[in-house]
């Protein structure tokens, strides 16, 4: 970025109103690196971790997910935290297998 004449801080930090300017520098950051597959940086929004990835140079083949899921009521870590919130907002959970 510096040999364009930006700093991390002016393109990552940019508000809403300037998207365009960043979705300009996504597509130079595409051109002048043909082997990427994408960019990666660091969300402002959400404190984490943000990907996009370039269709034209990655496909759905390179990818193999799998989700070991649960249902959140069987969840241990799940009730915890709804019992930790619920706490912090003087609330009383009732279960719905009320007898």
């Amino acid at each position: 970025m510096k040999k364009h004449g930006i700093s991390q801080s002016e393109l990552l930090g940019s508000a809403a109103n300037h998207y365009a300017e960043t979705r300009k520098w996504a597509e130079k950051v595409h051109e002048d690196n043909p082997d990427a597959q994408g960019i990666r940086w660091a969300s402002k929004q959400h404190g984490d971790k943000a990907m996009m990835l370039y269709g034209d140079r990655i496909g759905t083949d390179d990818f193999d997910l799998t989700i070991n899921a649960e249902p959140a009521s069987a969840s241990s870590d799940v009730n915890h935290e709804l019992e930790t919130l619920a706490d912090e907002m003087a609330l009383v959970l009732i279960s719905k297998n009320l007898t």
